[in-house]
């Protein structure tokens, strides 16, 4: 059985394959100066990381729970995976939240 040769892409497809890359590249520069701007008027980073994981992590559960967002079909231990990449910052998180002074360290 002999494979045929793959076909060039259509023009309207490379056309929309660049707006897609451009709309990307545009919305990242925007959503960059944006954070900068934020973190400029209220320069506290971690609480600003914080409050975003809070309001966003039960905002995507509710659009699961609702089926306005449909959950995507993945294997067991990638879902375990996105999990522990939430969950691996708490406990360095409660420890810079309460600052254990150690012997010897200048308070």
């Amino acid at each position: 059985m002999k494979i045929p040769p793959p076909r060039p892409p259509s023009p309207y497809v490379s056309r929309f394959s660049g707006a897609l890359f451009f709309a990307w590249y545009f919305l990242n520069v925007m959503y960059n100066i944006t954070n900068k701007r934020c973190q400029n008027a209220f320069p506290m980073p971690w609480t600003m990381t914080v409050v975003s994981l809070f309001v966003g992590i039960p905002w995507v559960l509710f659009l699961w729970a609702t089926g306005i967002r449909k959950v995507r079909g993945t294997p067991a231990y990638l879902s375990c995976l996105s999990l522990s990449y939430v969950t691996a910052p708490c406990p360095w998180l409660a420890s810079s939240l309460l600052p254990l002074r150690f012997p010897g360290t200048p308070s």
